[in-house]
């Protein structure tokens, strides 16, 4: 019997060859999923930065009727400011946004979406406010813009590195 002839003429992979494949192939599977991450959290962040421009266009109708930004009877102690989608019924009784969803001022927003970390400060007797959150991937300008909001006054110290306000 002849070792030689036998190896030649077999076909098909050898175990190196699928193993190498196997190795090329989880490696492509998981730079594809560190892509989607990536995209995914900047999708998150351009949402929170959607949905706080809606909140500033409905405190901006707020104020031209009102003339006033503290949001009545919601957010902190119902001062209008504080968590901006948070309710708890004791200090929290109603939320800023939910406030400006009742007054017709901004559409619903659900309390649990990406903005249910986010802020509003109300300073200088309530002609000025800022809104702020958390972004995943915050640019340098996202952070120093934050700093300049009610001159200097914002949420910084719970972690907030965005803000607009006016």
């Amino acid at each position: 019997m002849d070792m030689k002839n036998k190896g030649e003429n077999s076909s098909g992979f050898t175990l190196i060859e699928l193993l190498v494949v196997i190795a090329i192939i989880g490696i492509l599977a998981s730079v594809i999923l560190a892509s989607l991450n990536s995209a995914r959290s900047k999708a998150n962040d351009a949402k929170i930065k959607s949905e706080l421009v809606e909140i500033q266009t409905a405190l901006e109708m707020y104020y031209g009727q009102y003339g006033t930004f503290y949001v009545a009877g919601s957010g902190w102690n119902n001062g209008g400011d504080g968590w901006l989608n948070y309710q708890d019924g004791s200090a929290y009784t109603v939320a800023v946004t939910t406030a400006l969803t009742n007054a017709g001022f901004l559409g619903g927003m659900p309390l649990d979406g990406p903005i249910s970390n986010s802020m509003i400060y109300i300073c200088n007797g309530g002609s000025q406010y800022s809104l702020s959150a958390t972004l995943t991937n915050p640019s340098v300008s996202d952070i120093s813009h934050l700093q300049t909001l009610c001159e200097g006054n914002t949420e910084a110290s719970y972690g907030k590195n965005y803000g607009i306000g006016n």
